[in-house]
């Protein structure tokens, strides 16, 4: 450990005195126990961009899920590529997409994200069962392995910590403190119905009490996004959640039947974020979790065949149900 750390400390060093002989910014770190056991860095960059940069360099969490999300989508091609069967896929994208695969596993490992990682092995499973075109089809067989799926997971998360699936992904049982950040901010009076307000929990002398009797942690979230969004916008939030959710998931199942390919990785990307917001505040702002989750509920509408105005004789042949005219339109 000893080792590792004065590694780190070398390499830090090293970045903060090329970003001073840059003019870019400093970097500093200090070792301090925080809720996801990371070396916590503080760092000043003057350029936006690097700014976020080393954001998510410096963050474990932060590298995980660029990984989850990267890793997910290579994963998605490579198994269409392979499974799929219907469409030969060039040689190129395939080597491209199987070294992104092979750097987020090798990610996944440095950075000893579990939460990430979990969600990278769900959402791949998920892929590749949805693989199967009958099951697919079936939408009360969709609806039972996602059930499943989540069932397995909120029990072994939330219900019962204690279960052995977070000792399996190599974590404790109180998933590294947060049992105890949840116990104590439910125990806090906010207005149940609208709640603190937005981004306004973690404020004042509500931060002040909770850093008292965590110091050593010293969370400013909840580390659970659906308790987030009750402690900030109470039962309102929640339940616009819960309708955005449940209307996207509608959608996703629906795309399922006409567009498989993509509503493989939709479905993916939608568990997986659901599950990922039960350790981490991801549906917030810019939160690529978030983002992805966004992209996995928009609906696309299916594509309407345009048929020929004539058939074989000549004779005018008029659109049918869900058919677009081939005939121009006049402006």
């Amino acid at each position: 450990v000893e080792f590792q750390e004065q590694l780190i400390k070398e390499c830090f060093a090293e970045i903060s005195r090329q970003l001073q002989d840059a003019g870019a910014g400093s970097l500093s770190v200090r070792y301090d126990v925080g809720v996801s056991m990371n070396q916590r860095v503080t760092f000043t960059a003057k350029d936006e961009t690097l700014d976020k940069v080393l954001d998510v360099m410096l963050s474990k969490n932060g590298l995980g899920y660029i990984a989850l999300i990267f890793g997910l989508g290579s994963l998605w091609y490579l198994l269409e590529a392979f499974l799929g069967g219907k469409r030969p896929r060039a040689t190129g994208p395939l080597i491209a997409h199987g070294v992104v695969l092979a750097m987020a596993l090798w990610l996944f490992r440095m950075s000893d994200s579990a939460t990430s990682f979990g969600c990278f092995l769900t959402g791949g499973g998920l892929i590749a069962v949805m693989s199967l075109r009958k099951l697919a089809r079936t939408s009360v067989a969709v609806h039972l392995v996602v059930g499943v799926v989540l069932i397995v997971v909120v029990y072994g998360l939330v219900l019962n910590p204690g279960a052995g699936l977070i000792e399996a992904m190599g974590r404790e049982s109180t998933l590294t403190g947060r049992t105890a950040i949840w116990n104590q901010v439910l125990s806090m009076t906010v207005d149940p119905l609208f709640g603190a307000g937005y981004e306004s929990f973690w404020l004042g002398k509500r931060l002040e009490k909770i850093w008292q009797t965590n110091w050593e942690l010293a969370p400013n979230q909840a580390h659970n996004g659906y308790l987030e969004i009750f402690l900030n916008l109470g039962w309102v939030g929640v339940a616009l959640l819960v309708f955005v959710m449940a209307w996207g998931y509608r959608s996703v199942v629906r795309a399922l039947r006409w567009d498989p390919e993509a509503a493989r990785l939709k479905l993916a990307f939608f568990v997986v974020a659901a599950i990922y917001n039960l350790t981490e505040h991801a549906f917030r702002d810019l939160h690529p979790v978030w983002i992805a989750f966004l992209l996995a509920v928009v609906v696309v509408p299916e594509p309407s065949r345009r048929v020929k105005p004539f058939d074989e004789s000549g004779a005018f042949r008029p659109a049918g149900k869900g058919e677009q005219s081939g005939l121009p339109v006049r402006a």
